[in-house]
């Protein structure tokens, strides 16, 4: 099975091959173009939409000619946590087993499929790491929520509370939900890996902004 997977996936000793899996829509082919510092509409980009448009891998050499880059292959894996394929069978069917380092991509929530690919992982001593996606949408509503507190908005009101008014958020309002958004989340993942029996893992956050700055 490791043999034919290696060759299915082009697998080359002399380069580094890493896997970005995750749930569907978490923005993993938005984050395999910007990890090759190109943007979404580059000709050579991993095509990105707002349901699941990556239903095969696909794998993507660096464009970079420098060392290291030009020796990294990224693979953006079709999203997981499907009800017709259990955990297992999603780890085995896409070959997850032969890959150099695995970049888990999370967004909204850290499920229970999240967990288990990193157990799956672990099996196999492929190295992870974690990667909060599209971080602007709660930070953006702690600000929200801050500036509704302060005001003694009603709840409902909140709705009616957007940044493309007059008053966008401020350096600080930013930095500070940012801050908070980035503990919770890391909070939240260090517990459940905890409840699970993993060991903990630094969990990187990224904004679409983030991403934009980046990608050519």
């Amino acid at each position: 099975d490791i043999e034919d997977a290696k060759k299915k996936m082009q697998y080359d000793p002399e380069n580094l091959h890493l896997a970005i899996a995750g749930h569907a829509g978490t923005g993993k082919s938005s984050l395999v173009n910007a990890f090759r510092r190109i943007s979404d509409i580059h000709p050579q980009a991993a095509k990105t939409g707002v349901i699941e448009t990556t239903l095969s891998v696909g794998r993507y050499p660096d464009p970079d000619p420098e060392l290291p880059f030009k020796r990294f292959i990224w693979y953006d894996i079709p999203g997981s946590g499907t009800a017709s394929i259990s955990d297992w069978q999603y780890f085995k069917t896409q070959g997850l087993f032969v890959f150099d380092v695995l970049i888990l991509i999370v967004s909204g929530r850290f499920l229970d499929s999240d967990i288990e690919l990193l157990k799956n992982c672990a099996r196999y001593n492929v190295p992870t790491f974690l990667v909060w996606s599209k971080a602007d949408i709660p930070i953006n509503d702690l600000i929200a929520k801050e500036r509704a507190n302060n005001q003694q908005m009603e709840e409902e009101d909140l709705d009616m509370f957007n940044f493309a008014g007059p008053a966008p958020p401020t350096e600080q309002e930013y930095t500070t939900a940012k801050n908070k958004f980035c503990d919770q989340a890391r909070m939240n993942i260090k517990d459940q890996l905890h409840q699970k029996g993993l060991p903990d893992q630094r969990v990187y956050v990224v904004t679409r902004k983030g991403i934009q700055a980046v990608a050519k």
